[in-house]
């Protein structure tokens, strides 16, 4: 393909965006949306009655460039007037002010897209604008100043991120009458700018302190190399004693976009474009994916590009919106370098919905282009596959997923009723049967739906969806579990290992192969590895983080086990299942009292659900409180009288009571029963179990549930 032309010239930019806006969306989000929509319409409307050309419309951004400064400015006072009107119209925390800056300054032109400083200045500028002003760079007043009806304010000299020479900025002040003269640079007399440089006197101290700190403290290892020089450095080259770290570029996030619509109910729409782009960008084996889990949880939040960069340790981002309108949709999207914050890539889509599909693998042909990624075989032909080609299926899919991702009860049992339509309107489409396995097994796992019922029907949809389709990764993933869960461990692991050999991106067949397999097979540090690997790839999953302090657990790693658990209850106090683990790690180092309290801990927050009570006896019998031990086996009887209660839970009891005959008895119960059983898969590794361990009825059932018995 014969490379675009780029060429260079100067022009006058003009870069807007909302002040406050996640803070408006989190307040109101059905009426930002609408405020959003009419003032948008207010630039489109006015740019090109001053000759300008609107670039980039994306979110709550505007980017467009004009012939002369002139018009740019003329056309910004006449935005902001319009805009202060019509705020006024409205309640106060409506009101939604535009930050406007405006730059002359040469720039790349590439087919209709602008780049370049004078683009990054004109964003700067922008920043340094109050809500509902303008700012305007020294190339611009200077030629603007006698012209126009207008005051304006020196700002000084402006030191600005990744421009490498200070900007002079003056503040356009459309009331002339209170506006100082400053038609000429000049130190700042006033009171208001004494006490920004006050201000800005602390910010330097503040800086200078929390810089000091952070020398001080140990700094986490980067991502891609560190590069440090041995010998003196240059201007621009590191020191000797200087570290340069770099964030992989490779390494991107996918970002929630931006719901647009004036209907609140097409969130999904918006979610589920989100997790499509994760999808496709995931098959490319030279990426490396930030999963869908750790990145919803920026959506809503006003965070930084830097600041997400840092947290998610990614290099690039890709970001944008969906407006949905009937048959109609609008998509805005940009790639950034999170280094430098420009744009590598940014696009804008009008199309009818049924272009949809060629939207997605087109943003994934551009991102791969912008990042020079190469493709191994068979990966391109892999991001153009659509999974149906009706668009009535495809939104009950999607729709089935935005339950899906509730984590509820109720969102999945609704999932499972949006999956089954899809299905039943086109049953070759593989991935709504992954999902529909998926739902089913969370039913289960979370004890929802019992086994009995849940698994026949979440094995048959995964079974579907690798029949339908044996690319999709996903579709392994699962039916990996569900292998596992059938205690068929060798296909088990082929699963797992087909899986992540499709998309070496998937968290989901990282975290399964790790905890649901080598784990059980007493391969720790394969186990480990692999789950740190889940992490790496979808780093604010608290799940993920649970299932390696378990891995810890499992691997008689108490201490790292208990260290694990304690940063999860930092990122989430109320997340009651670490309890638990939390207990069983204590009780395995003999420290029975913070074991009980931990065990307490979850069931102050949980209630006396039977899992509750089972570990909760056991960790009364082995510290040695046998007639609490013997009161929690009371209490489950009584709830067996009156719902069912898993044959496991009375094991653990006995087992803490060291009454081996019947820890055995009712664990041969749980495997005949089948209810409850997916704990048999740690029968091998899980300390509470050591005391029957010598047991030839024990080794027998570790043969049943296939485990190696050495």
């Amino acid at each position: 393909m014969e490379p675009s032309r780029v060429d260079r010239k100067l022009t006058a930019i003009l870069s807007a965006d909302v002040f406050g806006y996640s803070r408006l969306m989190g307040a109101d989000e059905e009426a930002t949306v609408r405020t959003l929509t009419a003032y948008r319409q207010v630039f489109l409307t006015t740019i090109p009655q001053y000759y300008g050309r609107v670039v980039d419309a994306k979110g709550d951004a505007l980017l467009a460039e004009f012939p002369t400064v002139t018009d740019a400015v003329r056309c910004a006072v006449a935005i902001q007037r319009e805009l202060a009107e019509r705020n006024a119209a409205l309640p106060p925390d409506h009101h939604m002010a535009f930050r406007i800056g405006v730059n002359l300054g040469e720039v790349l032109v590439r087919e209709e897209e602008i780049y370049g400083d004078g683009v990054n200045i004109a964003a700067r500028l922008e920043a340094l604008a109050e809500p509902g002003g303008i700012c305007i760079s020294g190339s611009v007043y200077d030629n603007v100043q006698t012209k126009l009806d207008v005051g304006y304010a020196y700002l000084g000299e402006q030191e600005v991120k990744n421009i490498r020479q200070p900007i002079r900025a003056y503040w356009v002040m459309m009331d002339p009458q209170a506006a100082p003269d400053n038609r000429s640079p000049r130190p700042w007399t006033t009171k208001r700018w004494q006490w920004v440089a006050v201000a800005a006197i602390v910010v330097l101290l503040v800086g200078a302190v929390v810089a000091w700190r952070a020398f001080l403290r140990p700094t986490q290892a980067p991502i891609t190399d560190v590069v440090q020089e041995s010998t003196g450095g240059t201007a621009g080259q590191p020191t000797p004693t200087q570290e340069v770290v770099t964030l992989d570029k490779h390494r991107i996030a996918v970002l929630p976009f931006v719901n647009m619509s004036v209907d609140a109910e097409n969130e999904y729409f918006s979610d589920g474009m989100t997790e499509e782009l994760i999808s496709h960008l995931s098959r490319i084996s030279d990426l490396e994916v930030i999963a869908r889990t750790s990145v919803m949880t920026y959506k809503g939040k006003e965070k930084k590009i830097p600041e997400i960069g840092q947290e998610l340790r990614v290099g690039t981002v890709l970001e944008g919106s969906v407006r949905k309108v009937e048959n109609q949709v609008r998509i805005t999207v940009q790639l950034i370098n999170v280094h430098n914050q420009t744009h590598l890539w940014s696009q804008d889509y009008d199309r009818e919905l049924t272009g949809i599909f060629t939207i997605q693998s087109d943003i994934a042909k551009h991102v791969t282009e912008a990042l020079k990624v190469k493709f191994l075989a068979g990966e391109q032909q892999r991001i153009e596959q659509k999974g149906t080609e009706s668009l009535e299926v495809y939104d009950l899919y999607l729709k089935g997923f935005h339950q899906w991702n509730r984590g509820s009860k109720e969102g999945l049992e609704r999932s499972v009723e949006y999956f089954k339509q899809a299905i039943e309107k086109d049953p070759t489409y593989a991935q709504a049967y992954v999902r529909l396995g998926s739902s089913f097994e969370l039913l289960m796992n979370w004890g929802f739906l019992p086994q009995q019922e849940a698994l026949p029907q979440a094995k048959a949809a995964a079974i579907k969806a690798v029949e339908l389709d044996d690319t999709n990764s996903d579709a392994h993933a699962i039916m990996g579990n569900m292998n596992v869960w059938d205690w068929n461990w060798s296909a088990a692991e082929s699963a797992y290992k087909r899986a992540i050999q499709l998309n070496p991106n998937s968290a989901l067949a990282h975290n399964g192969y790790g905890i649901l397999y080598l784990s059980p097979m007493g391969r720790h540090d394969e186990a480990i590895a692999e789950l740190r690997r889940a992490i790496e790839l979808d780093p604010l999953n608290i799940l993920d983080s649970h299932d390696l302090g378990w891995a810890f657990l499992l691997a008689r790693q108490y201490d790292r086990a208990i260290e694990q658990l304690q940063k999860i209850l930092e990122m989430e106090p109320n997340y009651v299942f670490v309890y638990w683990d939390l207990g069983l790690a204590y009780a395995a180092k003999g420290m029975y009292e913070k074991a009980l309290a931990a065990m307490q801990k979850r069931i102050d927050q949980e209630g006396s659900t039977p899992s509750a009570l089972g570990s909760l006896g056991w960790a009364y019998g082995i510290s040695g409180k046998r007639e609490e031990a013997l009161k929690v086996l009371d209490r489950l009887k009584e709830r067996a009288k009156q719902e069912p209660v898993d044959p496991i839970e009375f094991a653990w009891v006995y087992a803490g009571l060291s009454e081996k005959d019947l820890a055995i008895e009712w664990l041969q119960k749980t495997y005949e029963e089948r209810s409850g059983s997916w704990q048999l898969i740690w029968l091998k590794v899980a300390p509470w179990y050591d005391n029957l361990r010598s047991d030839p009825r024990f080794t027998e059932l570790l043969r049943k549930v296939g485990l190696p018995t050495d």
